[in-house]
């Protein structure tokens, strides 16, 4: 049995040559220096499939070319967007990477390409394991404070807020196999330790960087995680540690092979009047209402369920509504509303996705409600290859497929 996971990825941000991007969640991450970029494997596997949108096509004589990059080294995993076209060929070259290795996206360019706008793009992960996914997030170059608190998928620099760093789960399953890198030891008499929280409380799942490391991993320990479990990172640390950012990876194994998830956490709220749009994985973003802003480039598969969640209720009378879109066009049937009292929604269907489909979040206000931040999360599904297909898990989510659901 084979599995893939599709990686989901878009910035609102312009990108310029010579520069680099987390090749999972971004938002409201900009294109930069490749050390505020990096994202660390946290098992073997293969990356493949890569392909890039921008919202503003180069211009004659000009293009974007972009580059899966792994430990600082360009693969052939390379896309070209040139001239008129607004999306690249599909590069199919399958790149080995190993538990520890560090991705990014690279951008360079020829002649004097037009503003671009957003930028977005999908990549696959066949893991060695099926049934294995990964998470990759960082600091933005930012560095670590102790008692603060970044997040499993996507760029956030640390915050006191630990809602503002939560990756919600849509589904069951298990963490394991936590990989940090920071880019400055600790130093003499000090460490840096790196917890994984769930709900709130500390988990097993942890790493401490003594005084000479700059890598370390944790394969030994696991968490169980429910459909409506929230999870984060804390920083803690002994003596005066020296000042340095740091990049994770995390796998994450759904109980039902074939799943995979995305996870949306914003720490502005979504407004109170008009309609807003977001990101479908990302560790920040500030909410828009231009819609193509928060664009995520698709591959063929299964959306399955949504699960969407905020820190405090609307109020009475009040409500948000929170659907998945495709092409900037189409509201599909997963759908959910938080009102009144409630901090939770979830809706559990099926609605079939295309390659190159264009998808985000649409946030609908209804009355007025107080504004909320919300973390938004949504489960897919890929039928497993070579036998073994088909598993149902909890809650029935398995590949029955019961159409697309267009509203």
């Amino acid at each position: 049995m084979a599995t893939k996971q599709v990686i989901f990825g878009g910035t609102s941000d312009i990108p310029y040559g010579g520069e680099y991007q987390l090749p999972m969640g971004n938002g409201g991450v900009v294109w930069g220096a490749e050390v505020a970029a990096k994202g660390i494997i946290s098992t073997p596997g293969k990356l493949t499939n890569f392909k890039f949108g921008v919202h503003t096509a180069p211009g004659a004589g000009s293009s974007y070319i972009f580059t899966i990059r792994v430990n600082g080294a360009n693969t052939a995993l390379q896309v070209t967007i040139a001239n008129l076209a607004v999306l690249s060929n599909l590069s199919a070259a399958e790149v080995v990477v190993a538990a520890g290795d560090t991705v990014t996206i690279g951008c360079s360019v020829t002649g004097a390409p037009a503003n671009a706008g957003a930028s977005h793009w999908t990549l696959e992960f066949i893991p060695t394991t099926a049934g294995e996914t990964i998470f990759m997030s960082n600091l933005e170059g930012g560095n670590i404070t102790s008692g603060r608190y970044s997040t499993l998928i996507g760029g956030k620099g640390v915050t006191t807020s630990e809602y503002g760093a939560e990756v919600l789960f849509p589904c069951s399953g298990t963490l394991k196999y936590f990989y940090g890198e920071l880019e400055v030891a600790p130093g003499a008499g000090c460490t840096r330790t790196l917890t994984i929280r769930k709900n709130g409380v500390a988990t097993a799942l942890a790493i401490t960087f003594g005084a000479a490391d700059t890598t370390k991993n944790n394969v030994a320990d696991t968490v169980a995680v429910a459909a409506g479990d929230r999870a984060t990172i804390i920083f803690d640390q002994v003596g005066a540690a020296a000042p340095s950012t740091c990049c994770m990876g995390v796998c994450f194994v759904p109980d039902t092979p074939g799943q995979f998830m995305t996870s949306a956490v914003t720490q502005a709220g979504a407004d109170s009047a008009v309609t807003n749009y977001e990101h479908l994985t990302c560790g920040m973003s500030a909410l828009t209402g231009t819609e193509w802003d928060f664009h995520n480039l698709a591959r063929a598969c299964t959306a399955k369920a949504i699960y969407v969640r905020i820190p405090y209720s609307p109020g009475a009378g009040n409500s948000y509504d929170y659907t998945l879109r495709r092409n900037a066009a189409l509201s599909t049937a997963l759908t959910c509303q938080i009102a009144g009292a409630a901090l939770t929604c979830n809706l559990i269907t099926d609605v079939a996705i295309l390659d190159d489909d264009l998808l985000d979040t649409m946030i609908v206000p209804t009355s007025n409600p107080t504004s909320r931040p919300p973390t938004i999360a949504y489960l897919f599904y890929i039928a497993p290859t070579g036998g073994g297909g088909g598993v149902i898990g909890s809650g029935g989510m398995g590949d029955k497929m019961i159409g697309e659901g267009l509203i």
